[in-house]
């Protein structure tokens, strides 16, 4: 199913509207959640639509040049969605705490005939393992082009590496091998890392809505979770593998 970019668009804006508005509507300590719920609804759409605009729908907008799906692509979309839309929904949010022109304490330095403006609340601290996670996505997902390419270019010298050719997309291309040589077998790496990722998505998804449930209604939300440092590194290690276990001819 396609969906229109300006249909996408109008439901997205709308989408924003509401979780601006929730706030002053019906203050209570799920209003943000509720509002994350709507701006993940409007930013999937919206990403649905801009992916499918090239002419895919369905699953196909994940796919990689062979219309197979791809691990990587998979991955970038999800963490991209639940991570934008989440800074959307308590960025927005925090618009309420937003007093502008508020006068100065007669104790400040300042001018008290010229009030002190409050800047808008969306400094919001995105922690150093998010920064971490994103360059581990984005290197698994360039690196998985690179190695592509390459074969492409091993194929036209040798028919034997083949890549499979186009067919219609299904979920197992996310865990099988590229080669038609490799039979559809499964890569054991690939599993492994979407299996990791999954984890990751669910329980960092989880750790925002227990933030945005635990926060007093009446306060700000100022920074997202911190990621450990050691799943960090088991999700590096992942990607490291699955990449080097790609750029074995088969």
């Amino acid at each position: 199913m396609k969906i229109s970019l300006f249909v996408a668009s109008v439901v997205f804006v709308i989408g924003v509207a509401i979780a601006i508005a929730m706030p002053w509507a019906s203050p209570n300590v799920y209003t943000r959640l509720l509002a994350w719920g709507v701006m993940l609804i409007a930013t999937a759409v919206l990403t649905y639509a801009v992916l499918s605009s090239a002419g895919e729908s369905g699953v196909a907008v994940l796919a990689n040049t062979s219309n197979h799906l791809s691990l990587p692509n998979v991955i970038t979309l999800c963490w991209f969605v639940v991570l934008v839309s989440a800074y959307l929904a308590v960025a927005l949010f925090n618009m309420h705490f937003w007093i502008p022109g508020v006068p100065c304490d007669p104790c400040d330095a300042c001018d008290p005939c010229n009030p002190c403006k409050i800047p808008l609340p969306l400094d919001i601290d995105i922690p150093n393992g998010v920064w971490v996670l994103a360059g581990i996505t984005v290197t698994h997902l360039a690196g998985t082009s690179v190695i592509r390419y390459q074969k492409k270019q091993a194929e036209a010298q040798n028919p034997l590496r083949a890549l499979k050719g186009a067919s219609p997309a299904k979920f197992s291309d996310l865990v099988t091998y590229d080669e038609v040589s490799a039979g559809g077998a499964m890569d054991l790496t690939a599993v492994q890392h979407l299996m990791f990722q999954i984890a990751a998505v669910v329980v960092y998804a989880i750790a925002l809505g227990v933030l945005m449930a635990k926060t007093d209604i009446a306060k700000a939300i100022t920074e997202f979770p911190e990621i450990p440092a050691g799943f960090l590194a088991l999700l590096g290690v992942s990607a490291a593998g699955n990449l080097v276990n790609r750029a074995v001819p088969r």
